[in-house]
């Protein structure tokens, strides 16, 4: 039984890889999960009820967190399985709070797979603002950054059963996509390239934009006022730079002067 955790930022293309493993893998699951989003709440609180007691003096301590977490994840993968019949599944639960759960994942659970999607921070936080309105900048931005950060935190410990996608290439690549999936799945390839290309050539039906641009976006071509631009550079510079779409020296270069007070940007 195969379990794979589809892991990144919100509208980084993880729609479209959990429909590709509905659709074309024939892997059960949903639009999204979030069950395993309880994990990390529980890691909290756990955390914090411990700060407040005596070490070793209660049953919480004596039994131990890491016991604790490993129940709570041995629980709900049982039950999760049996929700779908012990066959493969797939769970896409995008942000932070899965990837922080991931490695107690990797921990409970051998067979378990992950796929991490990235996307470029101004395409992702131009595309948050397009889906929903009502959403303010700071918050889009606060959304990749915080989804970056947790990977960062989390990647080297769950890195031997990781595979990691650049969204872009789900359409400009995407019959290696799907060759090097089904090989970190032990899945046999019963599709044809044809097959794969127009499947991901139409699109996602959560898309507000094609797939992939035709360039990546740069941070002076984007219809933002400075104090948002500021405010970006300032949230997202650096994960920017971590990530590779920046190098160093346009991460200086996007930066503002030294000593220069930002406008400021709406929230």
């Amino acid at each position: 039984m195969r379990k794979v955790f589809i892991l990144g930022a919100h509208r980084s293309g993880t729609s479209k890889l959990a429909a590709y493993f509905k659709e074309v893998l024939g892997f059960r699951g949903y639009a999204e999960g979030h069950i395993y989003r309880l994990v990390p709440h529980l890691m909290q609180g756990n955390r914090a009820i411990q700060k407040s007691i005596p070490e070793n003096a209660f049953e919480i301590n004596r039994i131990g967190k890491r016991t604790i977490i490993d129940h709570l994840v041995l629980s709900l993968d049982a039950l999760i399985s049996e929700h779908h019949h012990h066959e493969d599944y797939y769970d896409k639960t995008p942000g932070f709070q899965m990837l922080d759960a991931a490695p107690a994942l990797h921990r409970c659970l051998p067979e378990a797979r992950f796929i991490h999607v990235h996307r470029n921070g101004i395409e992702n936080v131009a595309s948050n603002l397009r889906n929903w309105e009502r959403r303010g900048f700071k918050d889009a931005c606060g959304m990749w950054q915080s989804a970056l950060d947790a990977w960062f935190r989390v990647k080297d410990r769950i890195a031997d059963r990781c595979y990691e996608i650049e969204m872009d290439a789900l359409k400009t690549d995407s019959w290696r996509i799907h060759q090097e999936i089904c090989a970190h799945l032990a899945l046999e390839n019963r599709w044809s390239r044809d097959e794969i290309e127009a499947y991901f050539g139409a699109g996602s039906s959560t898309s507000t934009v094609p797939l992939a641009p035709p360039r990546a976006p740069l941070l002076e071509d984007m219809d933002w006022s400075p104090a948002q631009k500021a405010l970006f550079v300032e949230t997202c510079g650096e994960n920017m730079r971590r990530c590779g779409y920046w190098t160093a020296a346009e991460a200086a270069a996007a930066a503002p002067e030294p000593g220069s007070a930002p406008p400021s940007a709406p929230a």
